[in-house]
């Protein structure tokens, strides 16, 4: 077992782990990496121009949009890792800026005060506690946007999503246990022929004790056994699960490549 995974589990492990278990032994036994896909380094850049109106509003308790597009351009502009074979800089800066641009015609950030903003990417550093009983390692993890009342966790995608994936329900419930909150929205950005557009859905907050048989589990999985053989490929039976990785594209996962995927 990887130094790492004794002294803390974080939250993109059991993302990760909950797409797929091989995907997750790749990265987290194995240590294998892989440039991200153009759609990844889009939705950080998505990610960070809409974070920044909040950042504003909690220093200046207002924001300016053009700001936020500015911060979205950069991060694609910039960026040296991605590989953009396939999809040119300028369709990814398009494509981003459009979703910022949409989520504040939603109205998402209007009625949103200095005052109600606990904070921007808040990191959640703690140990999961039931009554006499704990689970170790730590748990760690980053929520996007942490308000008095509630957690607002942002997410890009190509499709519309109609509920909240599980591993949303579990990240959520984390960070409401550990920031204190009773509420959990997903604002969910995507980029379709006919243009960007927001969809968001509540998520319903699972219970402390259901929250502690899971992440205790997951850990116990874990140390169970460190071998290849132990982890199957559990995206398979998603084709979401492996858009989301690029093990099989670079020829990693030897299981995408049987399957002719």
């Amino acid at each position: 077992m990887v130094g790492t995974m004794k002294d803390h589990i974080s939250v993109s492990q059991f993302n990760t782990y909950s797409r797929c278990q091989y995907q997750w032994y790749l990265r987290y036994i194995r240590g294998e990496t892989v440039p991200p896909f153009p759609n990844m380094t889009i939705g950080k850049a998505t990610h960070e121009g809409v974070e920044n109106a909040y950042t504003q509003i909690m220093t200046e308790d207002k924001f300016i949009p053009n700001i936020c597009t500015d911060v979205t351009r950069d991060k694609i502009t910039n960026d040296v890792e991605t590989d953009w074979t396939d999809t040119p800089k300028a369709t990814a800066i398009d494509n981003s800026t459009s979703m910022v641009k949409a989520y504040f015609d939603g109205g998402y950030v209007d009625d949103i005060h200095q005052e109600q903003i606990t904070g921007v990417e808040m990191k959640a550093d703690f140990i999961l506690k039931l009554k006499d009983s704990e689970i170790r390692p730590r748990i760690v993890g980053y929520a996007d946007i942490v308000l008095k009342d509630r957690i607002i966790d942002l997410k890009t995608g190509k499709r519309k999503k109609t509920k909240a994936d599980g591993f949303n329900y579990i990240q959520n419930g984390i960070y409401a246990n550990y920031f204190g909150v009773k509420g959990s929205e997903v604002h969910v950005m995507s980029y379709k022929k006919k243009g960007a557009e927001v969809n968001d859905y509540n998520v319903p907050l699972i219970p402390i004790p259901a929250l502690f048989g899971i992440i205790n589990g997951f850990w116990q999985r874990l140390l169970i056994s460190a071998d290849e053989k132990d982890f199957m490929p559990t995206g398979l039976i998603h084709d979401w699960a492996c858009s989301y990785c690029g093990y099989g594209r670079t020829g990693k996962c030897k299981y995408k490549m049987i399957t002719g995927g």
